[in-house]
């Protein structure tokens, strides 16, 4: 009986072993987005802009020409 015991413990130790591992899920692909900038007539841009992960922050900074001004996005 002490055996059976025995055999029975080590069984349920080794089961819970083989349970508590798991596999790896394979980490996802980014999220990737494009960017186009351009400037129209009397300025220019900073970036033509590019491929960006999600959540990236991109900096894009407006330049007038002389005699233009830049008055917002």
């Amino acid at each position: 009986m002490k055996k059976l015991l025995q055999l029975l413990a080590t069984f349920t130790a080794i089961t819970a072993i083989i349970i508590s591992c798991s596999k790896e899920e394979p980490t996802p692909e980014p999220i990737k987005y494009t960017l186009s900038v351009s400037a129209g007539t009397g300025g220019s841009v900073s970036t033509t802009g590019g491929s960006y992960e999600a959540g990236a922050s991109v900096s894009v900074t407006a330049t007038p020409n002389a005699e233009y001004e830049f008055t917002g996005w």
